[in-house]
């Protein structure tokens, strides 16, 4: 609802943006993960000037686009990854990245995916 505030006109939404004015960067090329090509969506990466932040990757589903402005200046570094739906543990990006903290944004309906399609195929 953050990222809708304007359209929630009765609700009142009490939030912060925090101030690191995070900007576009590519530490790493990541190609798209996921098995559904047409909703595939680029890998998203953001750097602040606060050294002193962690670093973040966050898997994500669609929803994450609304919070996408506030988590970036969240971190140093952020990298957003949309795997369709899969919930993958996304080993490779991960270890690329070697962030302090890492994120699902899980839509409720598909938490059995991270066991079925994502972490099971992925800890072998």
């Amino acid at each position: 609802m953050m990222g809708n505030a304007e359209e929630y006109a009765e609700t009142r939404i009490k939030y912060k943006m925090c101030e690191n004015d995070a900007i576009p960067f590519e530490r790493f090329k990541h190609i798209a993960p996921g098995k559904c090509s047409v909703y595939r969506r680029i890998p998203k990466s953001f750097k602040s000037y606060n050294e002193n932040l962690p670093n973040a990757v966050i898997i994500r589903d669609s929803f994450g686009d609304a919070l996408m402005p506030y988590l970036q200046n969240s971190f140093h570094y952020s990298t957003f990854i949309w795997d369709g739906w899969n919930y993958s543990f996304n080993l490779e990006v991960i270890q690329k990245e070697k962030p302090d903290v890492v994120i699902y944004m899980i839509l409720e309906s598909i938490i059995p995916n991270i066991y079925t399609n994502g972490l099971s195929k992925d800890r072998k």
